[in-house]
């Protein structure tokens, strides 16, 4: 892809997310806006062609496609964005089948803009982009063309070699291309680590998403049953296990995975991390009414605090030390740095899994605070207490001296500075409105916890 022959909403939309991370929100309205209008008349232009198209068939003429001012063109093999703002001309008519791949890209970076963005005006969009999104993708479909295996060196870089010799070398050695669907079946398998071995830092990623909605229809299911507490059954958490454990397998072998936010292959592989702490926080726990759709931090930390009592287990145990971890992260490398600058190396995605590693956290931590917590607390969970008092020790949060480990108010005071800790990363510099009011929303919940 190149700015030659990509369309101009594609552009625009890719500037206009460019313009978000920049801190330059005004001038990211802007482009989106024009960037949606442009999408919205390419769409119309290509429907026009096709309804012309079927009238034309009707009366038994021949196919010809027609501008909008009706004038019948000869058809072109061809996609041209040559026209006026990169629309095709009215002198260039395109097949039946025109390709609006490009458009729906540009859609789908709208829809994520105007989701995050802290610009209201354009949040009650993204229903409508959806919307749009869905039906053109049902309408034309996503299809890749065949794979062409005499593709010169020059017209695609599959492999970063610096010459084409070596790069033909590379190719033989490949392995065979793994789809989706396959390699998703695969992890559920008792030999799902085979397709481990060939997947990139981008398909681990589209992997975890995928578990992480593999295990929300399944909560869904499970919540319609009337026979039932609506627990997820033993044989589907194990189902769900075996694939995270072998996803996890697949991560470590990939040479570009790194735990390193800074990293030079990127931060694709940091941010799946996240992911997979979200899946198994999701797999053990229902997390669901937070109230983040309705962008108040008071009533999200309401929600918050609200939220039914954790039951503690070994395995809620393993989802809060993969909690523990998260926050382990940021205060090696410095939480107010990370607070400086995470909005360049954390996907919107990392604040939200963090966001529930928090309550999982909070939670678990006022569980232990019962005066005879059953079962008594364990040899691992004394540990994760012991380890995060350690990281709040090395923040203005730490607890006071005066403050006894066997008193109620100790994991009280530990959960609200775990809190606060989150709360000032999520209120620093930032590029996404949710960020800030998850910010918020944890400052209130501190509160909430230490007034009692």
């Amino acid at each position: 892809m190149c700015v030659g022959t990509c369309s101009i909403e594609l552009i625009l939309a890719l500037a206009a997310i460019g313009a978000q991370y920049t801190f330059e929100g005004e001038k990211g309205v802007e482009l989106f806006t024009v960037s949606r209008a442009i999408a919205t008349q390419r769409i119309k232009r290509r429907d026009a062609r096709l309804i012309n198209r079927h009238h034309n068939d009707d009366l038994g003429g021949s196919i010809y496609d027609f501008d909008m001012g009706g004038s019948a063109q000869s058809p072109q093999p061809t996609r041209s964005v040559s026209g006026p703002l990169g629309l095709p001309s009215e002198t260039e008519a395109t097949s039946m089948g025109d390709d609006l791949i490009q458009t729906a890209q540009a859609l789908l970076l709208l829809m994520a803009l105007c989701t995050w963005a802290k610009h209201k005006e354009i949040l009650r969009e993204a229903l409508a982009i959806q919307s749009v999104l869905a039906t053109l993708i049902r309408d034309d479909g996503l299809q890749s063309e065949p794979f062409n295996e005499d593709m010169p060196w020059l017209d695609w870089a599959e492999f970063k070699a610096p010459t084409a010799t070596l790069w033909k070398e590379a190719r033989k050695n490949r392995a065979p291309e793994v789809y989706f669907q396959d390699a998703l079946k695969r992890l559920f398998s008792k030999n799902g680590r085979d397709v481990t071995l060939t997947t990139s830092s981008s398909g681990n990623y589209a992997l975890i998403h995928a578990l992480i909605q593999h295990v929300f229809f399944l909560r869904q299911v499970t919540s319609c049953r009337s026979d039932g507490p609506g627990d997820l059954s033993q044989e589907d958490i194990a189902s769900v296990e075996t694939a995270l454990r072998n996803w996890q397998i697949g991560w470590r072998r990939n040479p570009e995975s790194s735990v390193d936010p800074w990293n030079a292959d990127g931060p694709v592989a940091f941010n799946s991390t996240a992911l997979l702490r979200l899946a198994y926080i999701r797999l053990y726990v229902d997390t669901a009414g937070r109230a983040l759709e309705t962008r108040d931090p008071e009533l999200i930390a309401n929600a918050f605090r609200s939220g039914p009592t954790i039951r503690r287990s070994a395995k809620i145990t393993r989802a809060v030390l993969h909690s523990a971890h998260a926050l382990s992260i940021p205060i090696k490398m410095g939480y107010r740095l990370v607070a400086k600058t995470q909005s360049f190396i954390w996907s919107i995605q990392h604040s939200l899994c963090t966001l529930e590693c928090a309550y999982l956290m909070s939670k678990w931590l006022e569980a232990l605070s019962a005066d005879y917590p059953d079962p008594p607390a364990s040899e691992d969970e004394r540990r994760i207490v012991a380890i995060v008092k350690s990281m709040l020790d090395e923040t203005e949060f730490a607890l006071s001296p005066t403050i006894s480990i066997d008193s109620p108010n100790y994991t009280k005071h530990l959960s609200a500075g775990m809190l606060r800790v989150w709360a000032m990363i999520f209120k620093g510099s930032q590029t996404w409105a949710i960020v800030d009011v998850i910010g918020s929303a944890l400052n209130l919940y501190a509160d909430m916890l230490v007034s009692g």
